[in-house]
């Protein structure tokens, strides 16, 4: 079973004691993510039990899809991903390869592939002696077509731990899967046909356990602005080729025009999509700030004091990053002074969630917002510089020292955090363990092999680099 990190039982406990109308959004989201990550889990058990005969092979299939989906659910669901998701991750990992062979599932894919296996047994020529072309490489999506739904759940849990602009690749593959006009209905239908079966042994009244199509799509619209995010950090951009910025810059473009579409009243829509603007030097600062404040606003009316906060921050950031906004002559006064306002909010909404949402939502806004604290001296300033008509007695290059300052307590902060993050990971916490045994680094989703159960690997890459020497070692766990 998944189980909370010290102290979350407790909050756990204390939001569900809240009555049902005393419920944000956000605390009965952390009710429901534990749920669905502890069926899941138990759904999932470790070790992978053998492959069941071809009787009950069907449903156990349907049974390891509904627990990814549940996962996913969650995510839709959460502002963070859950507070179980550390140990969660070690049950996804165990399955996620077993989800798509890449082999078609649907009777006129396998029907084609048949009539070019007897086309090759004739001969393979055409006349005159020319040999064939050789069939053109299909894309991810036409090579998903059969079963789309498990190659959108296996991107989607595999894109994280591979990180960088491939990660972002993943996601953005998956949502093409989506919105692609053959696989969409399989998608839809198969979710249908899941949620059926879930029904089945559910009580009566139960809460939706899996997810729609729409909110699927979110879900991985959402991952890959994350995942841009992460891939264009300080650090991770400068190993970044121009040509592979573009194209994350260009995912994270169109997921957040995607998450408007799809949810257009969710803060969560908003948030992100202000975070992909600001991503994006090239873009207008009011388009970045018009979209957090937004966020923030939504937040307020709906009553939800955690995305108060978290909204306020991002308002700040996206004011400031990657350039001080406040400068920009174009952006309007009433924008920056909305900013200032979010952020206000931030910290008095915050201590409304302590108590009912997990320490790691907390903890982490929490040091965020204090991290974000040394700029609004300076927007402030600039506010009422700008309001009694001058140029602003700060300058750009004083406003830009003192957003490194911000942006290195950041860093300083993410390096906190990551240690016990990654501790969870593993029972024994030991060095070694939290490393890929091929490329050394460290990993939060560490993949085991399959065979062996030992060895850990940061993506499949890493695991065929290393199989030449692992082969020798490997032996099938007991």
């Amino acid at each position: 079973m998944a189980d909370l990190p010290p102290g979350d039982g407790e909050r756990l406990q204390s939001a569900a004691a809240l009555p049902q109308a005393e419920r944000d959004a956000d605390v009965q989201a952390f009710i429901d993510a534990v749920r669905l990550e502890r069926e899941a889990c138990k759904s999932l058990p470790l070790p992978p039990p053998p492959p069941k005969a071809a009787a009950g092979a069907d449903s156990r299939r349907r049974e390891v899809l509904a627990a990814f989906c549940k996962v996913l659910r969650a995510d839709y669901l959460c502002p963070q991903h859950p507070p179980t998701r550390p140990v969660t991750n070690r049950h996804l990992m165990a399955y996620v390869r077993g989800l798509w062979d890449g082999e078609p599932a649907d009777e006129d894919a396998q029907a084609a592939a048949a009539g070019s296996r007897g086309s090759k047994q004739a001969g393979g020529r055409q006349r005159g002696g020319q040999k064939k072309p050789p069939p053109a490489a299909r894309t991810e999506v036409e090579a998903a077509r059969g079963q789309p739904l498990p190659r959108v759940l296996q991107l989607y849990c595999c894109a994280a731990p591979i990180g960088g602009a491939e990660a972002v690749q993943a996601c953005r593959d998956a949502t093409d899967i989506l919105a692609d006009p053959v696989a969409a209905p399989r998608v839809a239908a198969a979710l249908k046909d899941l949620e059926a079966w879930e029904a089945l042994g559910a009580p009566a009244g139960a809460p939706p356990a899996l997810l729609t199509p729409e909110q699927l799509a979110h879900a991985c619209h959402c991952q890959t602005v994350k995942l841009a995010l992460r891939a264009l950090s300080p650090a991770a951009a400068q190993q970044l080729p121009a040509a592979r910025r573009s194209d994350v810059l260009a995912a994270a473009a169109h997921a957040a025009d995607a998450l408007l579409a799809l949810e257009p009243a969710n803060p969560k829509s908003w948030e992100l999509a202000g975070a992909a603007a600001s991503m994006d030097a090239s873009l207008p600062r009011q388009l970045a700030l018009d979209r957090a404040v937004r966020a923030a606003q939504l937040a307020r009316d709906q009553g939800r004091p955690y995305w108060v906060a978290l909204c306020g921050d991002s308002a700040l950031t996206a004011a400031l990053s990657p350039l001080p906004g406040v400068h920009d002559r174009s952006v309007k006064p009433e924008s920056v002074a909305a900013v200032v306002e979010a952020y206000e909010r931030a910290a008095p909404a915050l201590q409304r969630c302590q108590r009912v949402l997990p320490q790691i939502w907390v903890h982490m806004l929490e040091r965020a917002l204090a991290a974000s604290a040394p700029m609004l001296p300076v927007v402030r300033a600039q506010m009422a510089e700008r309001a009694a008509g001058g140029a602003g007695t700060s300058s750009p290059a004083e406003a830009e020292a003192v957003l490194e300052a911000v942006q290195r307590a950041r860093q300083a902060q993410q390096a906190q955090q990551q240690a016990p993050r990654v501790a969870q990971l593993t029972s024994g916490g030991s060095e070694a363990a939290l490393r890929c045994a091929a490329c050394k680094q460290h990993a939060e989703n560490l993949m085991r092999c399959g065979r062996c159960r030992a060895a850990q690997y940061c993506s499949v890459e890493c695991q065929r680099k290393d199989w030449a020497a692992h082969k020798k070692a490997c032996k099938p766990a007991t």
